[in-house]
């Protein structure tokens, strides 16, 4: 057994710093040097398997790391070596292991007991847990760890005596009960209640977190009463802040109905904060706009209750706020909610009012410049149905403004927006109304793009015109455009989740496969940071840890609820499992994985077809995928695109024809279970071609009463027709497989070859000219002899006993068959 070893520093220090530099070789060839001059120094060892690890040989780093775990270290620098090779590997288990073995070792040692501890919060220890301290908990269905995080958090208590470690295990029984079964849950959270409330009479809550905490208790099991009481007592003294502890009491008066305390905070805060800004803020130019939306919100409330149509209060007040905030940026945004209370017959006075020239504003300067705009944006909401000649006129005022204002932006960092740019987004906009109104003129379309394009010379950090321009160039056959403006936009962490739709949404079919797919993949980063990579699920599959499939990935607890405890700050720790949890079960993820599969069909050689089918679809995901049971939370964020129209679709669903980003629950199902055909063919396990085969059409069948459009299932219908010849063949006997022919795919093929001949037909008339429409019919085309070849091989394995006399000739049975008649 090796031993702890002291090793010079002059020893290890250049293995650091060959490790730091990326010099893997180098700290390999340094630790076997010293090994051989202390063979049972832990460190080194440690440090061994961190270069083999590096290098990519991984199974020997892990054998190295077992051997050094053997040797029940305790050593600091040991442990937080183990623990990088690890978590390079994805096996957080591991990690938590090593420190509990650690700790039982020297369980004097806090800074240890602690890592073990956040080892099971990385974990998600909370929820599959193996509990032996609370006998409803020994029911099947939990866990794996022999020690849970509440285990450990009383452990810790116990031991060091420290009030936080008190907080943690109140804080355990809180999430664990929070997933746990109905019939459990109500148990443990008394005991969290009865734990906490012990702590407040023992005078151990001492900051505002722990009275939330406290707090957290109480509203998870309805009781409002004793959270005010609470909030009303001796504790009330931990909130600093006054309007915080009245805004806790407001929402616990709310939920009890106690609506004349209600009223009374409610009036107290309001003359607290609003009333007092307001006051202060009259004497200048520019207050805070917070007191007038207030006062704008309270009169539309008003007016609905009233049923008034067109309040003469409403119309003051939003001439009022004009000319007051006229010219700020979000002048318009602010007052959107608002303008529906203005009848039509009286838009054009409100308009003539909020002119600005009545602003007192100097012409020819920003504000004036910024005041125009929005007076602008006010009458596109409020314009009526223009003629083609109208709109021309308006577009060409609008460019001329813009013009004319270019040298109000001369002096502005490349990084503002100049401030005419408003005046080209809204040009853009009517000439996307022109298009949409005779899609047989794509001029208007490209005008679009030109005007935006000339904008962003000046304004290259536009996002606005960015986000138009991709959506114009998908429409007009354009990827590599769009891709670059996407790259632009420097799409960062869980924007990934909200917005990508906007620049990947059906981008594979405009046939840039390998662009495409490099999209997905940085989509999925965000998910990355939620996720870890899994060692088994790779060696299951033959690849490396360097991997990059999503479908390989398990979810693990993200580093922020470990600082949340680490911290104290237990209000943020259900707020950041929330987030998790909706990334981890984000449509968007769903979306983009089953994309970047469809998208590798596409990418990879028939041959590899097998290999790709074992390795990279997971069965149990694409079936949660097929049941929606992973996308129940659609984050995509469909108002981040400027529109000024008052009602009807957005300028992207204008643009598109249907609506944008669509509901993808349809689409989701469909392609999952597609991509379960292309396994099943490959891997015959799991559910028959009968049960897949009867998913599907249930599939479509959904995705029709949603009123998906038939492009999106016709490949699905073709999935279908394919599933029925193998289905057919499964339920045949091994002994009545020769009468199971390879020419029932005849059928499946003249189909295809209709499909054909339409598309070639379509490309006669339009003379060559792509659209996105084009590219779209031309990769679904492929896709959809894709499939059909995959069904075709799936035949061929499904009778091989018999088939193989076949295979040599151009019959039906020979696997040349379908590039034969096709």
């Amino acid at each position: 057994m090796s031993k702890v070893v002291d090793v010079p520093e002059h020893r290890l220090r250049p293995i650091y710093d060959a490790l730091d530099y990326g010099a893997s070789k180098q700290a390999l060839q340094l630790c076997n040097k010293a090994l051989k001059k202390q063979p049972d120094a832990l460190i080194l060892k440690a440090l061994k398997a961190l270069a083999l690890n590096k290098l990519g040989f991984e199974d020997e780093a892990l054998s190295l790391c077992t051997e050094v775990r053997n040797g029940g270290t305790t050593d600091r620098g040991v442990l937080h070596t183990l623990t990088l090779v690890y978590n390079a590997q994805g096996l957080a288990a591991e990690v938590t292991a090593i420190y509990e073995q650690a700790f039982k070792v020297a369980p004097r040692d806090e800074e240890i007991g602690n890592h073990w501890f956040m080892g099971l919060v990385r974990m998600d220890d909370y929820k599959t847990m193996q509990q032996v301290w609370l006998p409803i908990t020994l029911q099947k269905g939990y866990g794996r760890s022999h020690f849970s995080v509440i285990q450990a958090a009383m452990k810790l208590n116990k031991q060091f005596k420290v009030d936080k470690y008190f907080f943690w295990v109140v804080m355990s029984i809180y999430l664990q009960a929070d997933t746990a079964p109905a019939v459990n849950r109500a148990i443990m959270y008394q005991l969290a209640e009865r734990m906490i409330a012990k702590g407040a009479q023992e005078n151990r809550l001492s900051t505002f977190e722990d009275l939330q905490l406290y707090l957290l208790v109480l509203r998870a099991q309805n009781n409002f009463a004793e959270a005010l009481e609470v909030i009303k007592g001796n504790l009330s003294t931990l909130c600093k802040v006054e309007s915080e502890r009245l805004r806790l009491q407001l929402d616990l008066s709310k939920e009890i109905g106690l609506w004349k305390d209600v009223i009374e905070i409610s009036e107290q805060l309001l003359r607290e904060k609003f009333i007092v800004q307001q006051q202060k803020g009259s004497s200048e130019k520019y207050g805070k706009r917070g007191p007038y939306l207030a006062e704008l919100q309270l009169e539309m409330r008003q007016a609905i209750i009233e049923e008034e149509k067109s309040p003469v209060a409403m119309r003051l007040l939003l001439i009022k706020y004009m000319n007051r905030f006229g010219s700020t940026l979000s002048c318009f945004d602010d007052l959107r909610q608002f303008l529906d209370s203005i009848a039509d017959t009286e838009s054009s006075a409100l308009i003539a009012e909020c002119a600005p020239e009545k602003s007192g504003e100097k012409e020819g300067t920003l504000n004036f410049v910024r005041q125009t705009v929005n007076a602008k944006k006010m009458e596109r909401f409020y314009s009526r149905e223009l003629q083609p000649e109208q709109k021309l006129a308006t577009i060409a005022q609008l460019i001329k403004l813009y013009n004319d204002v270019i040298p109000l932006g001369a002096h502005l960092d490349e990084r503002e927006l100049q401030p005419g740019d408003d005046y080209l987004l809204l040009a853009a906009h009517e000439l996307v109304d022109l298009f949409v109104s005779d899609r047989g003129t794509p001029q208007y379309l490209y005008e679009a793009i030109v005007i935006l394009e000339y904008g962003l010379q000046r304004s290259k950090y536009n996002y606005q015109m960015k986000l138009l321009l991709i959506r114009l160039y998908f429409e007009a056959g354009v990827f590599k455009r769009p891709i670059t403006l996407a790259a632009s936009l420097d799409v960062k962490h869980v924007q990934n989740d909200t917005l990508s739709y906007l620049f990947t949404d059906d981008i594979e079919l405009l046939g840039c496969f390998e662009p495409a797919i490099a999209l997905f993949y940085k989509t999925l980063t965000i998910y990355q940071s939620n996720e870890r990579e899994v060692t088994w699920a790779h060696r299951q599959a033959g690849l490396k840890t360097t991997t990059n499939h999503p479908l390989l990935r398990v979810p693990q607890t993200p580093e922020m609820i470990v600082q949340a405890f680490k911290f104290a700050t237990f209000s943020k720790i259900p707020e950041f499992i929330r987030f998790r949890d909706r990334l981890r079960n984000s449509l968007q993820k769903t979306v983009s994985t089953l994309q970047a599969t469809r998208v590798s069909l596409f990418l990879i050689k028939p041959d590899g077809f097998a290999d790709f089918a074992e390795h990279s679809l997971d069965e149990d995901k694409l079936l949660k995928a097929a049941s929606l049971r992973n996308c129940t939370s659609d984050n995509r964020d469909k108002t981040i695109m400027a529109d000024w129209n008052r009602s009807g679709p957005s300028v992207a669903s204008r643009l598109r024809g249907e609506a944008f980003p669509r509901d993808r629950n349809a689409w989701i199902k469909i392609q999952a279970i597609i991509q379960l055909f292309i396994k099943r063919v490959f891997v015959p396990v799991g559910e028959s071609w009968a049960e897949l085969h009867e998913m599907l059409q249930t599939a479509i069948s959904g995705a029709l009463e949603l009123n998906e459009h038939e492009r999106h299932v016709s490949n699905a219908r073709l999935v279908l027709r394919v599933m029925d010849v193998l289905k057919r063949i499964d339920i045949s006997g091994p002994t009545e497989h020769e009468s199971v022919h390879l020419a029932e795919f005849d059928d499946v093929l003249s189909t295809f070859e209709k499909h054909s001949q339409v598309l070639l037909k379509q490309l006669e008339e339009t003379q060559g000219a792509l659209s996105y429409d084009i590219l779209r019919d031309i990769v679904l085309y492929i896709e959809g002899y894709t499939y059909v070849r995959i069904g075709f091989e799936g035949a061929i394995r499904a009778l091989a006993p018999t088939a193989g006399a076949k295979k040599s000739g151009k019959g039906p049975g020979s696997t040349d068959y379908l590039a034969e008649t096709h």
